[in-house]
């Protein structure tokens, strides 16, 4: 999703001055549109005149649709649940699991050659270097 798709070209005046314009209504020429009803055809393009123009065409749709429905807190669509996870919780159960695969490919040789050193990378990857001991005890509940 997009507030704005512009088309921007350069637009020669009378007097052979050249200038560089953003066009946010499309023709049948070219695609563009705005998300805004009220942003202009046209404006020289430059940032502040951009931001000008998107201010004002949210300003008279507010006035026009009434402030209720214009905020300027952010929203995410996602639920946050990082407030719900405990990382000592999450790492016992990581440990458990490891333990396990320990006790499952220990008499292999496969754990210590191929898995411990791959998990080792990866924890120290994410989590940091030394953040996390990998050991063959139980983790402790």
């Amino acid at each position: 999703m997009s507030d704005i798709i512009g088309y921007s070209r350069i637009v020669t005046d009378k007097e052979g001055k050249s200038s560089t314009k953003l066009f946010m209504r499309g023709t049948p020429r070219y695609e563009a549109g705005s998300r805004f009803k009220y942003t202009p055809p046209y404006i020289d393009f430059s940032y502040n005149n951009l931001v000008d123009a998107i201010s004002e065409a949210i300003d008279k749709q507010a006035e026009e649709d009434g402030e209720q429905y214009f905020t300027n807190e952010k929203s995410n669509l996602y639920q946050d649940t990082t407030k719900e996870l405990n990382f000592d919780d999450i790492i016992g159960k990581c440990n458990s699991l490891i333990k396990s695969m320990l006790d499952n490919y220990s008499e292999l040789g496969v754990f210590d050659k191929y898995y411990q050193p791959r998990i080792t990378q990866i924890i120290e990857r994410y989590l940091g270097r030394g953040q996390i001991q990998l050991s063959k005890e139980t983790p402790s509940e």
